[in-house]
């Protein structure tokens, strides 16, 4: 009687991002407590919100929605389109 008997899916946020919620949680406490640069920059942030943009649309349309390489890593920001 072999087999998996439990799932090796992790389906929890704590679950599936345990090492990266706990690196965040100690950079945020150096950046307060040790006066430490904050290690996330404006532009990460951007970034990681126009592919999520272009993924809400995809969902919404039904379609591809195509991420330009110089749209992610251009600071300037653009208007919601089918080419974001």
């Amino acid at each position: 009687d072999s087999g998996v008997r439990v799932s090796r899916l992790k389906h929890s946020f704590p679950q599936r991002f345990q090492q990266a919620f706990g690196s965040e949680m100690d950079a945020f406490a150096d950046t307060l407590l040790d006066n430490k640069e904050w290690p996330i920059l404006a532009e990460d942030c951007i970034r990681v919100q126009k592919v999520a943009d272009a993924a809400r649309i995809s969902c919404a349309t039904k379609e591809v929605v195509q991420v330009k390489y110089d749209d992610i890593t251009s600071s300037s920001s653009s208007s919601a389109s089918s080419n974001l």
